[in-house]
């Protein structure tokens, strides 16, 4: 049977603020509440927090070069970070414990020095390789631990723009030629890879060394496409635009829902919800239990929406930790949500969610 269509569950949706400690929510993780698993089996239930929702703590201090931003756990509880620093110096692939302290660190290979970008974002596929994306060379790196490099794997194609005629396929949408920037990067349950390109509005799909157009957003101001991506289940992914082109204003930030259907899109993205003016996200992962966190660095929040609920309740990062200034990449475990932040450091937000379902048990 096919999921339910979200698209009018989420109108523009006037947040709650929720201070450090308070959680309003019904439990999600209830097995049997909606959306829960989104289409995964449920894992087990882990006992109740010790934490209350919204206490933030400091996982770990980034090193130099600092400017954490995208972040991902692995299954043995490895944490990764990328550094998104720009200049002469290169950028970094972190690696700590389930504690914060640092295991191994990786630097990236051939990014030039005069830079605007840096790494953007990885992620921890099914079978525990890792997976970052390159916004200074528009590449995406596989780590190579053995080796102890991050091996260049295949560079996004700057695809002409359309024109008004829409005369090249793929293109990009519009009249504008805009040079790839990857944003982030996801794994799906099943194994998927789709990178978000957020200059050209496109998302991309990686088979072995081959990036191919997944999806083209068309609803996106010029080089404001995707900022984030994440997987609900093996079949939908999540993404979260910059400036949406058909905004009432024209620009509000979104969320999109983009189905599946044999690792192929099964139609066009569907807007879910819209964001206020200014709210442009940092990044966005979506909940075992189908909530979704989207960072919004301008305000220090983290907008925790519900995707079959309907609702957006407002975690105030600053609130709960008065040294953040911004969060920036997220990502999930058990009851946990773990936040980069433009202060160099990782924070540890408690949140009553678990990650989606990676894989066989």
């Amino acid at each position: 049977a096919e999921p339910p269509d979200v698209a009018a569950a989420l109108p523009a949706l006037a947040p709650a603020v929720r201070p450090a400690g308070a959680d309003p929510r019904p439990s999600s993780l209830d097995a049997d509440a909606p959306g829960a698993g989104r289409g995964a089996p449920a894992p087990v239930v882990p006992p109740a927090p010790t934490r209350p929702v919204g206490d933030a703590t400091v996982f770990a201090q980034a090193p130099d070069p600092g400017a954490p931003d995208g972040v991902a756990a692995g299954r043995d509880g490895t944490v990764y970070v990328v550094s998104g620093n720009t200049g002469p110096v290169p950028s970094v692939l972190w690696a700590f414990s389930t504690t914060g302290a640092l295991l191994a660190s990786w630097v990236a290979p051939a990014q030039p020095e005069a830079r605007q970008q840096g790494l953007s974002g990885v992620a921890v596929d099914r079978d525990g390789a890792v997976w970052v994306t390159d916004a200074a060379t528009a590449t995406v790196l596989r780590l190579d631990a053995a080796a102890g490099t991050l091996v260049p794997v295949a560079a996004v194609d700057d695809l002409p723009a359309c024109g008004l005629l829409e005369l090249r396929s793929p293109c990009e949408r519009g009249v504008v030629d805009s040079a790839p920037v990857l944003a982030g990067i996801a794994a799906a349950p099943d194994g998927t890879l789709v990178v978000a390109d957020r200059a050209q509005g496109v998302l991309w799909t990686l088979a072995g060394t081959d990036l191919s157009v997944l999806a083209v957003l068309d609803d996106r101001l010029a080089g404001d496409g995707p900022v984030g991506v994440s997987f609900a289940g093996d079949d939908e992914v999540l993404v979260a635009v910059g400036a949406r082109g058909s905004s009432v204003p024209p620009g509000l930030p979104a969320l999109f829902l983009l189905r599946l259907r044999d690792g192929d899109a099964a139609g066009a993205p569907v807007l879910v919800a819209e964001l206020a003016v200014g709210e442009v996200p940092g990044d966005v992962v979506a909940g075992g239990s189908g909530r979704v966190y989207v960072s919004i660095p301008s305000t220090a929040t983290i907008a925790d929406i519900g995707l079959d609920q309907g609702d957006r309740i407002d975690i105030d990062v600053r609130r709960a930790d008065p040294s953040s200034t911004g969060p920036t990449g997220l990502a999930l475990r058990s009851r946990s949500l773990l936040v980069t932040d433009t202060s160099d450091r990782v924070l540890d937000l408690a949140v009553d969610d678990r990650p989606v379902t990676q894989g066989p048990t």
